[in-house]
């Protein structure tokens, strides 16, 4: 599946990556799509009046099963912190992806689950085969809009949603002080780290939310919080999903005990095998089946995942290590902040230095002084940015999580 809001040199980079044969399009595909090179090119019109064409004779060349390890999708990681690889995502995956879903959340014949992510993206692809294997209803919709998604709720009795924390904070902000209804079971919090005053907020309004952890190369979730569990005021995303393992190893690949930090590793038969190239296909696994996600976590005595950034989410300023993640939760807390990233920037004195961008909460303004003294009483002296840039709207992604490669793009052309 390729995004509409690709620009041209991705759908290239994609297109020559890939090299289909058969392209599906639609009247908005994008040019750069529209006048790829191809043998043989499709529109929804031309597909759905072959469907139309096909007789109850020709059914029965239709195959009634599925090979489980035949790939079923090629999907592009987000691509949020560099260039996207492609996963390549057997029925397999899919499948065993969605049983564990449903064997954590419940999933019932009877439940309807809100679809307003990318189909290109495996949050939103996810959900398709998870409705596929539980027989529930899945209410689609173009992209999220707070006003459509609130009446979605009541109109289509909705029980599911995966939310990113942009999105649910928009659908809170809506709500006002309305509750939402019963109905909801469960709402899938995933995209990164979620604020605790967000959630509890979000509880309190009758959402049940759910942070969740999950990746492309594990066709989505693995570790969500269990639908009875009360939120944990530290950040945790839950526990694995069933047949579903974790490991925290160290550099050199020792696995580390409960409570100590380390490199999340997972395995398990939703774990994709394999990247697409240009040059063929590249093992994404080790020899025993598991994955190195490049995110570093926790186990607590509990069995809780904790979440604690991506490897590159640390820099070393002066010869300090400094925690990007830690500035980003400290200028969250701050008065008057809507949204906060903070990447590394290299330096020549220091090395690298974090650089923050913040948007306002709302109508009010910031001031840059006082945000640099607030951080002065919560960090080290080193960790707090020499930099702050103020922006009217934070840079995402197809799903709302931040694009830092957009970022970086405007440090190294001097927008800042």
């Amino acid at each position: 599946p390729i995004h509409p809001r690709l620009s041209p040199v991705e759908i290239q980079r994609l297109m020559s990556t890939l090299a289909p044969t058969v392209l599906l399009t639609d009247d908005t595909s994008p040019a750069a799509v529209a006048s790829a090179s191809l043998s043989q090119r499709l529109t929804l019109a031309d597909a759905a009046r072959a469907w139309e064409g096909i007789s109850d004779a020709d059914t029965r060349d239709i195959p009634d099963t599925l090979e489980l390890d035949d790939p079923a999708a090629i999907i592009a990681t987000s691509g949020s912190s560099g260039a996207p690889k492609y996963v390549c995502l057997t029925n397999r995956n899919f499948y065993f992806g969605a049983l564990a879903s449903a064997m954590h959340l419940g999933h019932r014949a009877d439940d309807g689950w809100l679809l307003n992510l990318p189909l290109c993206h495996v949050g939103g692809l996810s959900i398709v085969h998870r409705a596929a294997v539980s027989g529930f209803a899945i209410v689609v919709q173009d992209g999220f809009d707070a006003e459509h998604t609130m009446r979605a709720i009541d109109e289509h009795h909705v029980t599911h949603m995966s939310l990113v924390t942009t999105t649910l904070q928009r659908l809170i902000e809506f709500a006002g002080q309305n509750r939402f209804p019963t109905h909801v079971r469960a709402v899938l919090i995933g995209g990164g780290r979620c604020p605790a005053e967000l959630l509890h907020r979000a509880r309190a309004m009758g959402l049940p939310v759910l942070p969740t952890y999950g990746l492309t190369e594990a066709s989505s979730q693995v570790a969500t919080l269990s639908p009875d569990s009360s939120l944990p005021d530290d950040g945790s995303a839950g526990r694995a999903l069933p047949l579903v393992d974790i490991a925290i190893r160290d550099d050199a690949g020792r696995v580390r005990p409960n409570g100590e930090s380390g490199t999340i590793w997972i395995r398990g038969p939703m774990v994709a095998r394999e990247y697409w190239t240009a040059e063929g296909v590249v093992a994404a696994v080790d020899a025993d089946g598991w994955f190195a996600t490049n995110d570093l976590g926790c186990i607590d005595a509990t069995g809780l995942l904790h979440v604690l950034g991506r490897a590159d989410d640390v820099i070393i300023s002066g010869g300090e290590n400094v925690s990007l993640r830690e500035i980003e939760d400290a200028l969250a807390a701050c008065d008057g902040v809507g949204r906060a990233a903070v990447i590394g920037a290299d330096d020549a004195k220091w090395g690298q230095t974090p650089v923050a961008f913040v948007c306002a909460d709302s109508a009010q303004t910031l001031d840059i002084e006082q945000l640099r003294s607030a951080l002065r009483d919560k960090l080290a002296r080193h960790k707090v940015p020499r930099r702050i840039v103020v922006l009217e709207w934070m840079p995402e992604t197809s799903i709302g999580k931040v694009d830092r490669c957009a970022l970086e793009r405007m440090i190294k052309s001097n927008i800042t």
